[in-house]
């Protein structure tokens, strides 16, 4: 579990449809209602960004970024510092709609947080997650986030 620093990892968007990507905590169980369809992001404990609907989740969705497409990569971060989490579109921010996303009591996790995505079984995605030896993130990630 992530507790301190900045964190970051890529998803690249293999298929265009129901994905939601993003960060989720120690009291996470999707796979317990994952027959409902509950993923990342459908609860309490988890905090999600899905581009096909345009909406950003965390118990209930809200509309919110861009739609993504094939090929996009999509950038996760989470400062367990500040306590925020911010999503990028092909490496930009809020100069297309994107950017921090919650923040605040709208992320307060138990504890800390790992990488978890949620997708319908036709669904593809690739994760980049950093570190040493992995393959090269497609954008950088912002000055004092690591992979």
């Amino acid at each position: 579990l992530l507790t301190s620093g900045k964190w970051y990892y890529e998803a690249e968007i293999q298929t265009a449809g129901c994905i939601q990507i993003g960060w989720a905590d120690s009291s996470f169980a999707g796979h317990c209602q994952a027959d409902r369809g509950d993923g990342v992001g459908d609860g309490p404990s988890s905090w999600a960004f899905d581009g096909w609907r345009r909406y950003r989740w965390h118990s209930t969705p809200t509309e919110w970024g861009c739609r993504w497409a094939e090929g996009d990569v999509v950038g996760c971060l989470v400062d367990m510092d500040s306590m925020a989490i911010t999503f990028t579109l092909n490496g930009k921010g809020e100069e297309i709609g994107m950017g921090l996303a919650f923040s605040g009591e709208g992320f307060r996790p138990c504890s800390g947080v790992y990488a978890c995505v949620s997708f319908n079984r036709k669904e593809k995605i690739r994760l980049i997650l950093g570190g040493e030896g992995s393959e090269s993130f497609k954008f950088s990630p912002p000055e004092g986030y690591r992979g």
